[in-house]
Formats: structure tokens, C-alpha cells, sequence
């Protein structure tokens, strides 16, 4: 059976941002004279969605902050960084290759959409996918309700998607 859509993730699997996510997150634990982050694993040992909670677990006092100025503040370092993330292995083959298979593919993201939008324009990605969905806001609640909704409606057994983890 031929896939016929293919939901891509962006950052960690299109976009090699795990240095831009240390990067950012140390600086504003610096500024607060928190410990930082020391490495990947350390980075991956503590990451996950919703990022309220990654905040929490990184020593950031969400009694102290607003929820709200740390993620505008993380943003604007993330924003300034990016620019240096690579691409991920891989990605300009894999991309060819389901463009080649007649694949309809889309970039899903927990990133705001404009802001992902502008990433993928700064890449050369954007018209080499046909469709790219992100949330409405910067506070990277998590992205399983983006694929729920964009699945609505498709044959699983024509798409290479984990199931299980979106029911």
C-alpha cells in the first residue's frame, strides 16, 4: 500500500534545534543564577510539553515569573539563535523522495505559525511542502489536538503516523 500523506515534525526532525533549545533555556536560567543545562542529555533528560512544566523542571519559579514573560522571553533568544540550527540528516532526500511517490506532505509544529511560517521560508522549505500547521500562540502547549485535527478525515493505513499516540 502507497502512503499518500506524510506528517512531518519540525523541530528535532526537520530542524536540528537541540543546541538553540540549550542555548536558550541557559540563558535564561544565567540571568536568574539558576544551574544550567550542561548537555543533550541533561536537555532531553528534562524537556517536554507543555513547556510550563519543562520550565518547572528546569528550576524557573512560576511563582515568582509570569508563564507568559518567560515564553516571550524565550523567544526572542530562540528567534535570535535559530538562524545557526541546521537541518536534520536526511531531510532534502526524504522530502524528495515522498515528493517523487506524489506524497502530500505537511510540517506540524508546537511553534506559533507565522513564526513557523518564516522558519521555513528562512530554510527553503516552505514550497517544498504543501501544507505546515502550528499553534496560534507562543506558549507550546503541545501539538497532539494539530495532528488530531489534521488526521480527521484520513486513512491511518495510508499514513506513516504513530496512531496509537494520538487516540
Amino acid at each position: 500500500m502507497q502512503y499518500t500523506h506524510i506528517l512531518w515534525d519540525f523541530n528535532g526532525t526537520i530542524l536540528d534545534d537541540v543546541e538553540t533549545g540549550i542555548c536558550c533555556i541557559n540563558r535564561l536560567l544565567s540571568r536568574r543564577n539558576l544551574p544550567l543545562l550542561p548537555d543533550r542529555a541533561a536537555y532531553q533528560a528534562v524537556f517536554g510539553f507543555p513547556i510550563i512544566d519543562y520550565y518547572r523542571r528546569v528550576g524557573l519559579d512560576l511563582e515568582k515569573e509570569k508563564y507568559a514573560d518567560l515564553a516571550i522571553e524565550w523567544v526572542k533568544e530562540y528567534n535570535r539563535e535559530v538562524k545557526n540550527a541546521p537541518l536534520c540528516p536526511g531531510v532534502w532526500e526524504a522530502n524528495r523522495f515522498f515528493q517523487g511517490k506524489g506524497c502530500h506532505q505537511t510540517v506540524l509544529s508546537a511553534t506559533e505559525k507565522e513564526m513557523l511560517r518564516g522558519q521555513l521560508t528562512d530554510l527553503g522549505l516552505l514550497e517544498h511542502f504543501d501544507d505546515f500547521t502550528g499553534l496560534d500562540n507562543i506558549h507550546a502547549a503541545g501539538k497532539i489536538e494539530l495532528a488530531k485535527a489534521y488526521l480527521q478525515g484520513k486513512d491511518p493505513r495510508k499514513m506513516p503516523v504513530p496512531w496509537r499516540y494520538l487516540s
